[in-house]
């Protein structure tokens, strides 16, 4: 019989497993996929983009858990797309987006004269303003797969484990012992 995990264990492994299928999801769409030294795609399958934590009640003896998933700030943007028309994209990050890609090379690698970091940021800004951007919406479906991971995880044993820790508990608040 393998070792029971520990909920915070459980939880850890759920994450991994929602983190992971968001990557996925974003490598086999129809945009691409993110690069192989994307900053998101570092981010999302790094050790620290999932924290566990754990709050004690009133009493301090029981307490709940919370799943943090820390990703980069463009995510939500990324899975909801923007409508045309809205607030405009701020120019300091496109400008940074420009700079990362390196669009203002030409086919043999040297800068082009022909366009700015600016211009290229201020026309990347305006097209999304004009007509927007199409979500890819893979948060919702990674999180579907996350359930589906609590689930076989927390097994009938698990089950058993935990109202066995239960009942231990609430015997010590009753009889002391």
């Amino acid at each position: 019989m393998p070792a029971a995990l520990s909920f915070r264990e459980i939880l850890l492994e759920v994450a991994h497993a929602i983190l992971g299928e968001m990557v996925r999801i974003l490598d086999n769409g129809p945009h691409g996929g993110l690069r192989k030294n994307s900053a998101l795609r570092k981010q999302l399958l790094s050790a620290a983009a999932a924290q566990v934590t754990q709050q004690r009640g009133a009493g301090g003896r029981f307490g709940t858990y919370g799943l943090t998933l820390i990703a980069q700030d463009y995510l939500q943007w990324l899975d909801t797309g923007r409508k045309p028309g809205g607030k405009k994209v701020p120019i300091a990050a496109l400008i940074q987006f420009v700079k990362n890609r390196q669009l203002n090379r030409g086919k043999n690698g040297r800068f082009t004269g022909a366009a700015s970091i600016n211009a290229i940021a201020y026309a990347i800004q305006n097209s999304i303003y004009k007509f927007g951007i199409q979500g890819r919406h893979f948060i919702n479906p990674a999180y579907a797969l996350g359930a589906e991971v609590l689930d076989k995880l927390l097994d009938e044993n698990a089950l058993d484990n935990m109202c066995r820790t239960l009942d231990a508990q609430f015997s010590y608040l009753t009889t002391g012992k």
